[in-house]
């Protein structure tokens, strides 16, 4: 049966070959300029995510398998001893989570990742990281949902959930890329970032992004990032939380000086010990929610807070995966002589809401895209901005055509 079919594929490409000789001999003759010499790699969004997280210094990667994040647990998994990481299959997302916190508080740089169902199991401990000031990098790939919903298929609707993520209030960062080259490099400065701040970092990616392949220029990054921790205290006491203007306390690793590293998921004092005095209590929660402040200065006006494609009157502003149909969007409706400008937003939390304001300065209305049913990065824009907004959404699981968003323009310019 197989060699049946083996022999069918060989006459057939034989027949392909034999015709393009025929038809298109012009063609042969056709050379192109290879121009300056580039490091070119083909590869899915999972494994752009694995590389990054291993450029950005990551030791520890634990995970459940979940669709469309498990290609990145088989992966890593393969080439865990080449790589000098350490890969852990745990017997659940709330084992992964808190396996990658303990890893964190031992001063290895860890990642786990997963999609809807599992990130709900772990919202528990992002609060727990929250509370402990541990550095977190959670990987959420979406999914359609809820429940098992549609498992091989895309979607955009967990936005609010990642923003929301836990109970009780504490700092955050989530960034969304919108392609397969910035998921490399996002998923690197995550690791960065969470160090830096002592918060979890979630990665808002999805099926549409991890499970596609593109040919891409290997980013320029150093595979060495500055730590950001104590290397030895030599005060027996130390203040772990100690309040800061800044908010970032200073963060030392257990048994690399002669501290004791003490962390507690119950509101504390500067030492790590439970309190419940009135002002105790305000005064670490204010700290930590400076970070906010502290992250929105240093991040707010930055290339990760958002980017701004093509020059025109009208607007199309979005995040994530919808990117690459956008921006073929715009080469086609050029074509028709109307031009757009785009606003890609990725870092959603602390919102960069002066950054976008600047941005779309003058708009009387922009087009939202987005792949939910309830829009709901244009419920968070309509916060920030007076400009009237403008839908168009898709959530049957399939990721947006470049001819919707161009039929959905012309529309839009029509009225």
């Amino acid at each position: 049966f197989k060699t049946k079919y083996k022999i069918e594929n060989i006459e057939a490409t034989k027949l392909g070959y034999e015709y393009t000789l025929k038809n298109f001999k012009h063609l042969q003759e056709t050379f192109i300029d290879r121009g300056v010499e580039k490091k070119i790699i083909i590869t899915s969004g999972n494994e752009a995510i694995a590389i990054g997280a291993v450029l950005g210094g990551m030791k520890i990667y634990t995970a459940y398998p979940i669709t469309p994040a498990s290609p990145l647990l088989h992966l890593l998994a393969a080439h865990q001893r080449e790589l000098d990481i350490v890969v852990v299959q745990a017997e659940d997302e709330i084992a992964a989570i808190n396996i990658a916190i303990g890893a964190w508080y031992a001063g290895a740089r860890a990642i786990t990742a997963t999609s809807g169902p599992g990130f709900s199991l772990m919202c528990e401990s992002i609060g727990l990281a929250g509370l402990t000031e541990t550095p977190l990098v959670v990987i959420l790939a979406q999914r359609q949902g809820p429940s098992t919903g549609l498992p091989t298929y895309t979607s955009q609707s967990d936005l609010k959930l990642a923003l929301q993520a836990s109970h009780g209030e504490f700092p955050k960062i989530v960034i969304a890329p919108g392609d397969i080259e910035e998921s490399l490099v996002l998923t690197s400065t995550a690791l960065d970032l969470a160090e830096r701040y002592q918060v979890p970092v979630i990665v808002l990616v999805d099926r549409y992004i991890v499970e596609s392949y593109k040919a891409i220029d290997f980013p320029n990054i150093t595979p060495l990032f500055e730590r950001h921790y104590v290397v030895e205290e030599r005060d027996v006491i130390f203040k772990r939380y100690a309040i800061t203007e800044s908010g970032i306390s200073p963060f030392a690793i257990p048994g690399m000086g002669n501290a004791l590293v003490k962390v507690n998921s119950l509101e504390h004092d500067e030492y790590g010990f439970f309190v419940e005095e009135e002002k105790a209590v305000e005064s670490m929660i204010e700290k930590r929610l400076r970070k906010m402040s502290t992250i929105y200065r240093d991040l707010g006006e930055s290339d990760i807070a958002a980017k701004t494609y093509g020059n025109g009157r009208e607007v199309i502003v979005s995040w994530g995966s919808t990117k690459g149909p956008i921006l073929e969007a715009m080469n086609i409706l050029e074509s028709k002589g109307l031009k757009m400008k785009y606003l890609q937003v990725i870092l959603l939390a602390p919102f960069p809401k002066d950054k976008i304001r600047r941005l779309l300065r003058g708009c009387e209305r922009v087009l939202v895209v987005e792949n939910n049913a309830t829009g709901q990065f244009a419920n968070l824009l309509k916060e920030y901005l007076d400009a009237e907004i403008i839908s168009l959404l898709k959530y049957n699981g399939r990721p947006f055509y470049p001819e919707e968003i161009v039929e959905r323009v012309e529309e839009v310019v029509r009225k």
